[in-house]
């Protein structure tokens, strides 16, 4: 009776262990490139579209301490108008009902640094796996 042999082709890029690692850490590293920022609440009958913009991701709790989270896809006088992902109907939100607003914003300081690590980390695996193919 044979025993079965167990796989042992190598692999065809060496390194490939070390690019997919190093793609995951980038790819986690970029995920905390935004942040929630507190704006202040519009009064009624006069927006302040500097805060908060169409196309921005916000987070509203309301006077009777819902929460809601949505993209703004209008900004009117007395209201934010927004979709979500979970409500299939948009969603309007008076100003006189909001206690609190957040926006989601790029952040600079983490994005650039993020930037920086996956250049430095991406040219090092590149420097390793070019010394370990020379060496075989």
């Amino acid at each position: 009776m044979n025993s079965p042999t167990p796989f042992t082709k190598p692999c065809p890029l060496p390194g490939l262990r070390s690019i997919v690692a190093l793609l995951l850490a980038v790819s986690i590293l970029f995920t905390g490139c935004t942040t929630l920022r507190s704006v202040p609440v519009p009064a009624p009958g006069q927006p302040q579209t500097e805060s908060v913009k169409i196309g921005d991701k916000v987070e509203v709790v309301t006077k009777n301490a819902g929460k809601l989270a949505f993209t703004v896809t209008a900004i009117e006088s007395e209201a934010f108008v927004g979709n979500a992902k979970e409500v299939a109907t948009p969603i309007r939100v008076s100003y006189d009902d909001i206690a609190g607003l957040q926006v989601r914003r790029v952040d600079a300081l983490h994005t650039t640094g993020a930037v920086v690590v996956a250049v430095v980390a991406v040219a090092a695996t590149i420097v390793v796996i070019a010394f370990h193919s020379m060496s075989i």
